[in-house]
């Protein structure tokens, strides 16, 4: 366990703490956090951190970057009990999963809203929660990258307008949900999926569609599993479209163009109603 008192410090980087330390819990104290509200940077890579206090970053207000990357961190409601975790829908094979809960409360970032960079890398992390990042409203960047994270049913970026890149590379993700496909649609943003082997189906359509505008790294590598055998997305996609695979899916529709028509119809239909009532007059 690390306790910190009373140091007025404006950053703390990768090498302030020596990696032999090897942190299990991190707990700053109520007295610390008061003294550090102009910290910017706070680096606590590469230790084997398995608990943060729910106060841990309380008072930190101008943090800009957090790096907790390379430690052994998940996301948990309760840090000393065991307790079932929802599985997202999209796993019918089971409802729930039972682990041992540990680290990092949902609650936990909720003082650091201007933060701009936020490194989770190489953690534990399972499941994803919109409580987690209903602060981030300044969020650019997140790292998310080799964890077990798969799926989510619900946006979990909706407060983070200004976010620019999403990195989950090497993570167990399988389907393209409408949260995700929603959280991806951000102008401007940049995602990374590689090294997901994601299920070939209808959802990999959002590629082209919905998700047509944001950039996503080495999308020519992405690969999908078939039954047994695994195939380029792209490839996946071409014979999609060429056997008319998913038709039952409805075309996308530019929300734009969809307004464009709702409008355009609902004004036929008022010059419609108008020529009849004229129409129904002048024949007495």
């Amino acid at each position: 366990m690390l306790i910190m008192m009373r140091k007025k410090m404006f950053a703390i980087y990768k090498n302030s703490f020596d990696k032999s330390i090897n942190l299990n819990t991190l707990d700053f104290t109520e007295h610390f956090t008061e003294n550090l509200t102009n910290l910017q940077i706070l680096n606590l890579s590469q230790n084997k951190l398995r608990n943060v206090s729910e106060e841990t970053f309380v008072g930190l207000y101008n943090l800009l970057y957090l790096d907790l990357s390379e430690n052994s961190l998940d996301f948990s409601e309760n840090n000393d009990t065991e307790i079932e975790f929802p599985i997202p829908k999209l796993y019918k094979e089971t409802n729930m999963i039972k682990r041992k809960s540990s680290s990092l409360p949902l609650t936990v970032f909720k003082d650091i809203y201007r933060l701009r960079s936020l490194n989770l890398k190489s953690n534990e992390i399972h499941f994803l929660f919109p409580e987690i990042f209903e602060n981030f409203t300044q969020l650019k960047e997140i790292d998310l990258s080799e964890n077990r994270i798969r799926s989510w049913d619900i946006p979990i970026f909706n407060k983070s307008d200004q976010l620019q890149i999403v990195l989950l590379r090497n993570n167990d993700i399988q389907y393209l949900s409408d949260a995700m496909i929603t959280d991806f649609s951000k102008p401007n943003l940049t995602v990374d999926l590689r090294d997901n082997i994601l299920n070939c189906s209808c959802s990999l359509m959002a590629f082209d569609n919905e998700l047509n505008d944001t950039h996503f790294l080495q999308k020519d590598s992405y690969q999908c599993k078939n039954g047994t055998e695994y195939v380029s997305v792209n490839d996946y996609l071409q014979e999609v479209y060429e056997y008319n695979l998913c038709s039952e899916v409805e075309p996308y529709l530019d929300p734009s163009k969809k307004m464009l028509i709702i409008g355009v119809m609902s004004g036929v239909i008022i010059i419609l109603i108008f020529l009849s009532i004229v129409y129904y007059r002048n024949r007495w």
